[in-house]
């Protein structure tokens, strides 16, 4: 925490700026054990993966990240690069499924 320099504004800015980021610590930290342990079961109930099984779930968990982490400080580029990113990976997940689904 920011020491006071004998202004009230800076000493709650430095408290807000400090709950911000802890917030948004405890939220990437819940979403990717959340994205690890659903990962997890699916890798259990589909004994076949391939990459972009992987790497979509990947960027998926990333995309939401970003953009949990963008609605938070107020920051919509990056809310809308985590929403392109989360539904790209969603996209490349779906191909390995289905590339999956075809080979096995």
């Amino acid at each position: 925490m920011m020491r006071s320099l004998g202004t009230d504004s800076l000493c709650i800015a430095s408290i807000r700026g400090s709950y911000r980021a802890s917030a948004m610590r405890h939220l990437a930290n819940s979403i990717l054990k959340r994205g690890q342990s659903a990962g997890a079961n699916h890798l259990e109930n589909n004994m076949g993966t391939n990459k972009d099984q992987i790497k979509g779930r990947t960027n998926e968990v990333e995309g939401k990240i970003k953009e949990v982490a963008g609605d938070l400080v107020g920051n919509e580029k990056l809310e809308q690069k985590g929403k392109i990113q989360k539904n790209l990976g969603k996209a490349q997940a779906k191909y390995g499924d289905i590339k999956e689904a075809v080979k096995g």
